[in-house]
């Protein structure tokens, strides 16, 4: 005799749990005709070249997914995808795979593979607030409130179609990433854009979260704001009150709108991401008009060490710098940029400092000055070129961390009797105490 059950199930059907399901009859001319389990839908723009795939066969993860800029588009599987850790910061963002070292915070595994059920353990970038647990000399920076902070490679500006109010495509380039903010001691995490700008960078905050989120990955779609210059990406996440508050971030992406992908060519009005001279700009000057020039920069690279032929690949693309500057990959001139003259005769080289970080007092911002010469140059004579980068502050900002020379200074007074009299301008230019030194970088301390 056979056990009967006591539960039967029949005519099981999932209903209103596709929200993208729309009728394809239906659909915008944007938006992706497919089936997703053998059901006509529409996906809607923010989830085209998502890294997740809502089609079957995957649509929706090929209109021009592939032409998206280096860094656009990432699930950091094979890398951090131009992705780096940036300033004085005392934590640091890592590459990671399968459970984060601390229980009860953090993921246990990436979105990527999460998404599909493939039993298959990727790639994420995280904040491990305990990294510190092996250093004696970390263990005394670290306290609430300490950061890590994480920038992205720097992009030309969208299409001006993003902003036009009248356009079908206003609000179409959008930011999308899965956020991991779980744990008994919350910090916090925030996404900002930088734009670069000729005096000072602009940030504006995107998006910022402190709260525990859960055990599970948690999407966040942000449209871009009225971005002209280049600019880059930065998240930094914050420690709470314990190390059990780590965060991670996983399939990073772009929509194809912020490079004017599939957007037609008449609401483009001429723009082209590549073209280097977008993003407000300057017009050159009439005696440059018509003429070859080449404009170097930094290529992304941050910190001491120099940008690789990789970084300048990426950086140049679509300029005439492209073929004509060589990044030297070996020592001792690693880092350093060269151009060989290509005729004989007049040229004009304008060099542009980068601004300072701030000094130990936090106040203040310098600029970097700008110098021109005319000089004749010869066929085949090579130039080489050492680009700086903008200074960082001198002092760590976190609420557990102190350092004596960064506290305010209280000068006593002098002594009637000890005043010095300075009679003339240069005797008092000579006895001028210099507090904040150390040029573009901010006042710097050695011991």
């Amino acid at each position: 005799e056979h056990p009967r059950g006591h539960v039967s199930i029949d005519n099981l059907r999932m209903v209103n749990c596709f929200p993208d399901a729309i009728s394809t009859n239906n659909c915008s001319f944007s938006q992706v005709r497919c089936t997703a389990s053998k059901v006509p839908v529409c996906i809607k723009t923010p989830k085209i070249c998502d890294i997740e795939k809502d089609c079957d066969d995957e649509e929706d993860e090929t209109l021009n997914c592939d032409k998206i800029p280096f860094g656009g588009r990432c699930d950091f599987e094979s890398g951090w995808c131009g992705w780096q850790n940036y300033g004085n910061a005392i934590l640091s963002w890592a590459r990671h795979s399968g459970p984060t070292p601390t229980e009860k915070t953090g993921p246990d595994m990436d979105h990527t593979h999460e998404a599909t059920m493939e039993n298959v353990t990727g790639y994420y970038m995280f904040v491990n607030m305990n990294q510190h647990a092996n250093d004696s000399e970390k263990k005394t920076l670290v306290g609430l409130a300490s950061n890590a902070i994480m920038n992205s490679v720097i992009f030309n500006p969208p299409p001006l179609v993003h902003t036009n109010a009248s356009s079908p495509y206003r609000n179409s380039c959008v930011v999308r990433f899965y956020v991991h903010q779980f744990g008994m001691n919350p910090g916090s995490i925030n996404l900002s854009s930088v734009e670069i700008k000729e005096k000072e960078n602009v940030t504006t905050t995107l998006w910022w979260s402190s709260k525990n989120l859960g055990e599970y990955w948690v999407r966040v779609d942000i449209i871009l704001p009225n971005i002209t210059t280049k600019y880059y990406l930065q998240f930094e996440a914050r420690m709470g009150m314990r190390i059990f508050s780590d965060v991670a971030i996983d399939d990073f992406s772009l929509s194809p709108e912020c490079f004017g992908l599939n957007i037609p060519a008449d609401d483009l009005q001429g723009y082209n991401y590549w073209d280097p001279r977008i993003g407000g700009v300057k017009q050159p000057h009439k005696d440059f008009t018509g003429k070859s020039y080449l404009e170097l920069n930094t290529c992304g690279a941050k910190g001491q060490h120099g940008p690789t032929p990789a970084d300048c690949l990426t950086s140049y693309n679509g300029t005439e710098a492209l073929n004509a500057v060589q990044v030297i990959d070996r020592q001792p001139f690693k880092g350093i940029q060269s151009w060989k003259v290509p005729n004989e005769g007049y040229y004009t080289i304008i060099a542009k400092g980068a601004g300072g970080g701030l000094g130990s007092g936090g106040v203040g911002s310098s600029r970097g000055a700008m110098v021109l010469s005319v000089l004749e140059l010869h066929k085949d004579e090579e130039i080489f070129i050492l680009v700086g980068q903008s200074g960082e502050h001198a002092c760590i900002k976190s609420m557990g961390y102190r350092d004596e020379t960064c506290e305010p200074k209280n000068k006593p007074p002098f002594a009637k009797d000890t005043l010095p009299m300075y009679t003339s301008k240069t005797q008092q230019v000579k006895n001028t105490v210099i507090e904040d030194g150390a040029g573009g970088g901010g006042e710097e301390y050695r011991d």
